[in-house]
């Protein structure tokens, strides 16, 4: 008699999908709530699998509980484990230079190995993702330049 044969990655945790989950926001965010992907680890769990646009408080990596709401998205409770990122968020100012001054962003943050994502071309928000691997005394000096230079302003999302 032969087995039966395996399903493939059907119910394994690595091999699960992305969901969105929902985070509240502060009062002074442009929105109520933020959507983020994430991957579900069981038991109400999830691991972040982007980085936030406005929400504080988590990171890229992060593992959330979140509370289950029949027929809407879980909505986010509290970090269960921090991964050790780090959120970080520039503003540009609209200008004419605005594209110049983001390629120095855009530059700034490869050299520093951080992962980032540009909130629409015609806009002026980046999201950043500090790996705890690497020295970000340098980056953070190089924001606060710009900062002072009028071109850029940049905020910690979670730490």
């Amino acid at each position: 008699m032969s087995a039966m044969p395996m399903a493939h990655g059907t119910d394994s945790p690595n091999k699960r999908a992305l969901v969105k989950i929902v985070i509240d926001l502060p009062h002074d965010a442009p929105t109520r709530e933020e959507s983020l992907w994430a991957r579900s680890l069981g038991d109400r769990l999830y691991r972040l699998d982007n980085t936030p646009w406005y929400a504080t408080g988590c990171a890229l990596g992060d593992v959330v509980e979140c509370e289950d709401r029949p027929g809407q998205l879980p909505r986010l409770v509290r970090v269960v484990q921090r991964s050790g990122n780090r959120t970080i968020r520039v503003f540009i100012p609209d200008s004419p230079n605005r594209s110049a001054v983001k390629v120095e962003v855009f530059r700034i943050l490869q050299a520093a190995a951080c992962p980032f994502e540009e909130y629409g071309t015609d806009k002026g928000l980046i999201a950043a993702t500090v790996p705890p691997s690497i020295a970000a005394d340098s980056l953070f000096r190089r924001l606060d330049e710009l900062e002072a230079e009028g071109g850029a302003y940049w905020e910690a999302g979670n730490f």
